[in-house]
């Protein structure tokens, strides 16, 4: 999976969870623009990072992984 896909999912799940940027960032320790970057495909995602949105989405690695389809 492409950086790019990965973080177009992350987005959906997100405004899904009604999440914004700066709520992801906040539960993630990590800062909006490493989010907003993430989510445009721009930064490749660590696991422990990968670990941490899932974790704060209450969302699944496997639901983020999965090749079922989204629309953002």
């Amino acid at each position: 999976m492409s950086d790019k896909v990965l973080g177009q999912r992350i987005r959906t799940i997100r405004r899904t969870r009604g999440f914004t940027l700066v709520q992801l960032a906040g539960a993630t320790g990590m800062s909006r623009t490493t989010i907003s970057a993430i989510e445009c495909g721009q930064r490749q995602l660590r696991i422990s990072q990968l670990t941490a949105i899932a974790d704060a989405l209450g969302a699944d690695i496997s639901e983020i992984l999965t090749t079922s389809s989204l629309s953002a």
